[in-house]
């Protein structure tokens, strides 16, 4: 069984609540950073391929600005499996800012 695997077993012998709780605490610092920076955030939680989902939301909603982290992959691991990142800043229709 490899690492990602095993990954996704743990994730999916949670409960949806105990998930969620671990995705908000881990965006807590970043939304308190934003505020005292006085940037206005929106948090969104989608479902489905990563790339796929940011794309439609933000093509749909017409964003004016994204920001989006990058995993920071190494040059093999995003030859093979491609970023997120990257195929997201080729089809939104808006600006893109990627933070390491």
């Amino acid at each position: 069984e490899d690492l990602s695997e095993a990954k996704i077993g743990r994730q999916l012998s949670q409960s949806p609540e105990s998930l969620a709780l671990k995705r908000e605490q881990k965006m807590q610092p970043i939304l308190a950073m934003a505020k005292e920076a006085a940037v206005d955030t929106k948090v969104i939680m989608l479902k489905g391929n990563p790339s796929q989902e940011i794309i439609r939301y933000v093509n749909d909603r017409k964003i004016n600005k994204l920001v989006i982290g990058s995993r920071g992959l190494n040059s093999i691991q995003e030859m093979v499996m491609g970023s997120v990142s990257h195929k997201v800043m080729k089809h939104v229709d808006c600006p893109v800012t990627v933070v390491k």
